[in-house]
């Protein structure tokens, strides 16, 4: 409950996967999102099956980044909400969330749309899928699928402008307004992917 919720406070859920129902973010959700259809997303359940996860509270969160996994692509959130991350166990996956990195896991190739913008520096909106097969993380041609976990680090002041791009099969667009911004790594400590570069066009 915000104002009286400490970070990694737990709660038992019992209840059945659904893909119906409001839902933003990665792996961290707004803690007011539908719970059955994050754990979906997760894949912790699947959809119409019942199941037991625990959701940790993880504090005030700057963004929530749209994401595509499980089949549920996501909505995106810009304003300071507090977060919520599910678990199949009743231990808390970290001792605390910084109020700027998001982890995703088992993150999934994507078909390119438009509405996309930047490159290296994302805006908030554009799917976290794309920035990973910018950068080279998901590629269909060898997996659709990044084996691991991604670290979604956000800004917490606004980017001034976002590039158009190309690389991996997506095609960003470029915009001069300012707006929340975020990059990707495999590491909770952000630095370029040392294997691939961009192309601004």
């Amino acid at each position: 409950t915000p104002g009286t919720s400490a970070v990694c406070d737990m709660v038992q859920l019992d209840l059945t996967g659904t893909t119906g129902g409001a839902l933003h973010g990665g792996d961290i959700y707004k803690w007011t999102d539908s719970m059955p259809k994050a754990a979906v997303h997760m894949g912790l359940v699947a959809s119409g099956a019942s199941g037991t996860v625990y959701a940790f509270w993880t504090g005030m969160r700057p963004a929530f980044t749209s994401t595509f996994k499980n089949g549920i692509t996501t909505a995106d959130d810009d304003g300071d909400e507090y977060g919520v991350i599910l678990s199949a166990t009743s231990t808390c996956p970290s001792a605390s969330f910084a109020a700027t990195v998001t982890p995703v896991t088992n993150l999934e190739y994507k078909a390119p749309t438009t509405g996309q913008y930047g490159v290296g520096w994302w805006r908030h909106d554009t799917l976290a899928n794309y920035a990973a097969q910018q950068f080279a993380y998901i590629d269909a041609a060898t997996t659709t699928t990044y084996p691991g976990t991604l670290y979604i680090h956000h800004t917490v002041v606004n980017h001034p402008f976002f590039y158009r791009g190309k690389l991996g099969g997506v095609t960003t667009s470029s915009t001069t307004s300012p707006a929340e911004a975020f990059r990707i790594d495999p590491s909770p400590t952000y630095t370029y992917n040392p294997n691939s570069t961009y192309i601004r066009v």
